[in-house]
């Protein structure tokens, strides 16, 4: 275990560092057991994200829309940031913000902040609130957008992982949202949303849902979302179940239920 002025040696860049204010022997280590689970990582995520908008809030500033592809830019770097506590990527190579697909999210600011060693949200926003820098920030007026991902490893020094991608850019995300601490409820089949509807954006969710299963950061759905978006009642959703969507919107079909 690094002492605090060791940690803060390791400060690289204007908006991050490794703030380890506690002392060695009150720092318990997460364990083994304790790595969190697809849901749990979602809602630590959320809530930071919560945390966020809400210091800016007190600050007097609008909110910051998180962006999914975000996340997962954040998800990557904090598992990055196990490896190399730093700014730059690939041995040093590249700063971290090569990692933001231009293509995907232009932007014309980006900066991040790193935490580690913590895994509650609470301590580790903490831990920013009392950095200038990192403060400075979540609090910048001018940023629009963010993403948060959080990395786990019973093996790395620190074990919890933590960071924050924030960026300035004009363009409306067409996935973009406001974090809440309000459980999404659908009231019907087929509306994944929670908006007591059924439409594109229903759609558009359970197609993301089903491509991104696979993936390393997949789509959340809670129990509900599950439900609602099973179309064939069988347990599963798949690429069948939006073409159901799908066709109710085209018209095609009555109701985005089919059971056999």
């Amino acid at each position: 275990m690094m002492t605090t002025k060791k940690i803060f040696s390791r400060t690289i860049g204007f908006v991050s560092a490794c703030m380890m204010t506690l002392t060695m022997a009150a720092y318990v280590p997460a364990k083994a057991d304790n790595a969190p689970t697809e849901e749990q990582t979602a809602k630590l995520i959320n809530e930071i994200e919560i945390f966020v908008n809400q210091a800016r809030k007190e600050a007097g500033l609008k909110p910051v829309y998180v962006v999914p592809y975000l996340n997962e830019v954040a998800a990557v770097r904090a598992e990055e940031s196990s490896e190399s506590f730093a700014h730059t990527r690939n041995g040093g190579t590249e700063g971290f913000e090569t990692i933001i697909d231009t293509d995907i999210a232009p932007y014309g600011f980006a900066a991040e902040n790193l935490a580690c060693g913590f895994g509650d949200t609470e301590t580790t926003f903490e831990q920013w609130r009392h950095s200038e820098k990192h403060w400075a920030s979540i609090v910048n007026p001018t940023i629009t957008h963010m993403g948060v991902g959080v990395y786990y490893d019973p093996e790395k020094p620190y074990e919890w992982y933590w960071q924050q991608t924030f960026i300035r850019s004009d363009v409306e995300f067409a996935d973009q949202y406001l974090p809440s601490d309000t459980v999404v409820v659908p009231t019907g089949d087929g509306d994944v949303d929670g908006d007591a509807s059924i439409s594109v954006f229903d759609y558009t969710l359970i197609t993301d849902y089903v491509r991104k299963q696979h993936e390393k950061y997949p789509v959340y759905f809670n129990e509900a979302q599950r439900e609602a978006a099973d179309c064939f009642r069988d347990g599963l959703i798949t690429e069948a179940d939006a073409k159901v969507v799908c066709r109710y919107l085209l018209g095609e079909y009555d109701s985005v239920v089919f059971e056999f």
